[in-house]
């Protein structure tokens, strides 16, 4: 069986089954652009326009040149989503006229726009201490030239030094001065100043930095310094980090913190068993009575959390938040918005569910841009295919490949899903944006697979061998495994095949120029 027509075939036969989305028309994009600005309607148009694709770049760019604050919030939003290089110059226009400087920045990072470098330096240089926005945007970008610039930060006050550590240890990892004025921070008696170190320690995922981080757990910090390090504990994440998880989870944690903890430590294990754990911890919560402002906070912290909790064990616990939210717009709101990033077909029901019981037109126009969003795009295999070897670290035959690249969110999500098998020699590589660790899981997925998690370079550092879920099996107990480090490439292969070919831990994927300039989203 040849590799790329077994996977594209498939993916052709049930793309087919899918609702799919025809290119709009110039006529349907200018309406659309048009009625960004409308109140209750603006974002459906905005998700229409982002489906669109590169289509709707030349209008979004006009927005940003002509139009009014709320449209172009709205536009970069779309730009957020489609990641079309092409509209770099109206952002930078945007920055050069200090417009939405905060949403720009977020805009030119996640399009890599390194020519943004030099203003977004000269911007610093006006507002060393205001400059949150550009410090965040130049780490993004890992601007080399941005280090000494950002050195001189780390001995302003807190509120900016934390920032400006994170974005030197992303541009230069273990970079000495911004890990000393983190730890510095953790000893501070100040809580803004001690959660400022925390969280910056969670995202740099250097886990270095675990001693200072499990300090935070101590008993003698306040609630809030604890519930930061439990965060970054999980997102520096490996067996250390969940070790010191299972040792604060005792008897003396109260019930929120109780149940921080049994999130982090279901996310760093990725067993089924603290999922559950878990999940009876939220369910709890979630029986008890709202009768103060804390108690309803408490309802919209764990209807964010859910939007983590994959299948019918996130949707129904959101959809139970519904039948307490009726009136309420925050509430409703909240589910919509942890169901958004949600891949599983199911959660359209959880969207138009909120569009039946919601009385309020922007919960409906949200819950409508949901439903088309899914029900248009619903699955993505992949379309572009790269032949690439595996090089073996003890000098045996390279293996050859011939992979499938998903180098979008929803082409990522959708995986080897609903494919019938994959050839010997056939797979798929996942390429992420920036390196990360995330679950993968066998979700409708009809036969074992083999699992390599790659760092920048191609390095395979762990291989996991996913079997085959049996018909039937709930969400919470499918095989899953979670990369012990950030990765950035994800190989999955017919389950066996890297045992076979005596491929390891320690063995290079070569990755082409085709790859390593493929647009990733």
């Amino acid at each position: 069986m040849k590799t790329t027509g077994s996977i594209a075939a498939s993916a052709a036969l049930l793309a087919s089954l899918a609702a799919g989305t025809a290119r709009a028309q110039e006529d349907e994009l200018a309406l659309w652009t048009e009625r960004l600005s409308s109140q209750s309607l603006g974002l459906v148009y905005a998700n229409r326009l982002a489906m669109a694709g590169e289509a709707a770049t030349p209008h979004l760019v006009r927005v940003l040149s002509e139009g009014g604050a709320e449209e172009k919030k709205r536009a970069i939003w779309v730009l957020l989503r489609t990641r079309d290089a092409k509209a770099t110059p109206a952002l930078l226009q945007l920055l050069e006229r200090r417009e939405m400087d905060e949403l720009a920045c977020r805009a030119l990072a996640r399009l890599a726009a390194k020519e943004a470098v030099p203003l977004l330096l000269a911007r610093l240089a006006e507002n060393p201490e205001g400059g949150a926005a550009y410090v965040n945007a130049l780490g993004s970008l890992r601007a080399a030239e941005a280090t000494r610039p950002l050195e001189e930060l780390l001995a302003k006050s807190s509120e900016i030094s934390y920032r400006a550590a994170l974005a030197l240890l992303v541009i230069k990892p273990g970079h000495p001065a911004a890990r000393e004025t983190l730890l510095v921070l953790a000893k501070s008696e100040k809580e803004a100043d001690w959660i400022a170190a925390l969280w910056a320690m969670g995202r740099s995922g250097d886990s270095s930095f675990l001693e200072a981080v499990r300090a935070g757990l101590a008993a003698d910090k306040t609630e809030a310094v604890r519930f930061e390090a439990i965060q970054a504990l999980s997102e520096i994440g490996g067996p250390d980090a969940l070790s010191a998880l299972r040792a604060r989870a005792g008897p003396e944690a109260g019930p929120d913190e109780a149940r921080l903890l049994a999130r982090a430590i279901s996310r760093v294990s990725g067993d089924a068993a603290d999922l559950d754990r878990y999940l009876a911890l939220v369910d709890a919560a979630l029986a008890a009575e709202v009768k103060t402002e804390a108690d309803f906070a408490r309802r919209l912290r764990i209807t964010a959390e859910l939007a983590d909790v994959p299948g019918a064990a996130g949707l129904g616990r959101l959809l139970g938040v519904l039948q307490f939210s009726v009136d309420s717009e925050e509430e409703q709101m909240a589910v919509l918005r942890a169901l958004e990033d949600r891949p599983d077909v199911a959660d359209v029901l959880g969207a138009l569910t909120v569009l039946l019981v919601s009385n309020i037109q922007r919960v409906k126009a949200h819950a409508w841009m949901l439903i088309e969003r899914a029900t248009q795009t619903i699955f993505e295999w992949p379309t572009r295919f790269a032949e690439l070897r595996l090089e073996r670290a003890s000098g045996e035959r390279p293996v050859h490949l011939t992979l499938g690249l998903a180098a979008t969110p929803r082409s990522r999500a959708t995986g080897a899903m609903f494919l019938p098998g994959l050839s010997d020699g056939s797979g798929i590589l996942f390429v992420y944006p920036r390196p990360d660790r995330m679950k993968f899981w066998t979700k409708n997925t009809f036969f074992a697979v083999d699992v390599a998690f790659l760092d920048d370079e191609g390095r395979i550092l762990q291989v996991e061998t996913l079997a085959a879920p049996e018909p039937g099996t709930a969400d919470s107990k499918l095989p899953s495994t979670v990369p012990d480090e950030f990765i950035r490439y994800v190989l999955e292969v017919r389950g066996g095949y890297l045992a076979e070919k005596g491929v390891s831990a320690g063995d290079r994927l070569l990755l082409t120029e085709e790859v390593k300039t493929l647009p990733v989203r």
